[in-house]
């Protein structure tokens, strides 16, 4: 009884601890925020000041040239040193803490069999990380690393390019629908690589709650992946990584027939809950949204059969799941 007591105690402690500690990183955000933005301005009076003295030369331009081109990570990769450029806070925190995130994406890649014929698409490869990160481990495989955002596209070439990976990874940069040789409106809601959220030719998400974009807005050409293979563009892939936010319906419709195709031996998926918070990963299609209950069966009467695995984030609803023949 005295056990149930104390344990009754130390909660609403533990519950006020958490607020402060809640508390005190908006407080480390702000003061980051106002200190950002106190630099800048002495940036912008500093460089208003030399282009009186030097006429026509922008200091700040050219500082922002240097701290662009200039932030290189560099992190171990199967004991192997991969450098990565994170020009961003957000692009900085996915590259030093991927390896300890997706642990299942990791697992994933590295049961691909290391052989010449073997082809992984990345398919919503973002910043590259796991297009880095196959290619690292897999001396012989080819990936194609899929990204519509060119933003993102400009971060994996740089990143391909440091590693010298340019014979290990293709890019193939277009939006992927379930129609075919269309142009779609992408909307992205900031500048900060690797953290946009993203609509392709939509103005919906996942949970069908109205998207408020207005960052950066232009029509992209999207096509299907039938249409792609059915003209031959690529081979058909041994193992998919489709993560392409709340847009992986669309994409697996796009593949027609193809998913039926014995050569695509598995595809590692993050799909959502329709409940945003989740004591613990049960398989249980009434708690699915009614997109990921579609994506089951889309894969499932393709001759694909589920493990249903890890949990990717349990607050949010978000998890991964691997599907294989």
């Amino acid at each position: 009884m005295k056990s149930i007591n104390t344990t009754l105690f130390y909660i609403p402690v533990l519950h006020k601890l958490c607020i402060k500690l809640n508390n005190l990183i908006s407080i480390y955000n702000i003061l980051m925020s106002v200190f950002v933005s106190f630099i800048y301005f002495l940036l912008k009076a500093l460089d208003k000041f030399l282009n009186k003295i030097f006429k026509k030369k922008n200091f700040i331009n050219h500082l922002f040239d240097k701290l662009y081109s200039k932030n290189i990570s560099e992190i171990k990769i199967n004991n192997k040193s991969v450098k990565f450029w994170t020009p961003g806070n957000y692009s900085k925190y996915m590259v030093d803490n991927f390896l300890q995130k997706e642990k299942l994406v990791e697992k994933f890649i590295l049961e691909i069999p290391d052989n010449n014929d073997i082809i992984f698409w990345d398919i919503g490869a973002n910043l590259g990380v796991y297009s880095l990160f196959c290619a690292s481990n897999k001396e012989n495989v080819k990936t194609i690393a899929f990204e519509c955002s060119p933003s993102a596209v400009l971060a994996i070439s740089k990143n391909i390019s440091l590693n010298n990976f340019e014979n290990k990874i293709c890019i193939f940069q277009l939006g992927l629908t379930d129609k075919k040789n269309i142009f779609l409106m992408l909307k992205e809601d900031k500048d900060s690589l690797g953290d946009q959220h993203i609509s392709l030719g939509r103005d919906f998400d996942f949970e069908n709650k109205k998207i408020h974009i207005s960052e950066n807005k232009y029509k992209l050409y999207s096509n299907s992946i039938f249409d792609i293979l059915q003209n031959k563009a690529l081979e058909i892939p041994n193992y998919i990584k489709l993560d392409v936010g709340s847009f992986e319906l669309e994409v697996l419709e796009g593949f027609g027939h193809f998913l039926e195709n014995p050569k695509i031996k598995s595809i590692v998926i993050e799909m959502k809950f329709s409940s945003k918070k989740i004591e613990e990963y049960v398989f249980d299609k009434d708690k699915m949204s009614e997109k990921s209950n579609k994506i089951y069966d889309i894969l499932f009467k393709a001759g694909f059969k589920s493990q249903h695995l890890e949990n990717k984030n349990k607050k949010e609803g978000w998890y991964l799941d691997i599907f294989y023949r």
